[in-house]
Parts: C-alpha cells; sequence; structure tokens
C-alpha cells in the first residue's frame, strides 16, 4: 500500500514524494488499526506555509486539486495491483 500510495503521489504530484514517518500524533491512526486491524496510510499534502491548525489555516487549491487526483490514483493502484496488507 505504500508503494501504491508512492506511486500515486508521483502521478499526480510530478516528483518524488518525500517519505516521512509520522503521524504519531494522529489519534484516529492507532485506533482504525485497532479496530478493523487494518493498516492506514496516511498523505500529508499541505504547503509548509498552510499554518496547520493556526487561526488563519489554510489551503492551497492548486494542491487540493492534485490531492484529490492522488487519492483517486491510490485508490487505482491499491486495486491494480491486488494490493494487500
Amino acid at each position: 500500500a505504500g508503494r501504491a500510495a508512492a506511486r500515486a503521489l508521483r502521478a499526480s504530484f510530478g516528483v518524488e514524494p518525500t517519505l516521512v514517518a509520522s503521524g504519531g500524533t494522529l489519534p484516529v491512526v492507532p485506533a482504525l488499526l485497532d479496530a478493523i486491524g487494518t493498516p492506514v496510510v496516511v498523505m500529508g499534502l499541505a504547503h509548509p506555509d498552510d499554518n496547520p491548525h493556526g487561526p488563519d489555516e489554510r489551503v492551497h487549491l492548486p494542491t487540493l486539486a492534485r490531492a484529490t487526483d492522488a487519492c483517486v490514483a491510490f485508490l487505482h493502484e491499491l486495486s491494480a495491483t491486488n494490493a494487500s496488507w
């Protein structure tokens, strides 16, 4: 699934994705793993200056469009490769 995500991000953004081990502060990640036994792939798609969780948090609309494309491509990649967790 991680390789499928990397292929989808590469296709949508035209560059190699940066792989970062993070997400430990997202309480839903271990909750999903515990609840359904499925690992979670988190794709961070924000610009560094989007000011996440700040009073002036924002999203760059062209990035949002590419992120949507990446999510669709990710699901396609998973189904095309019969990826299993």
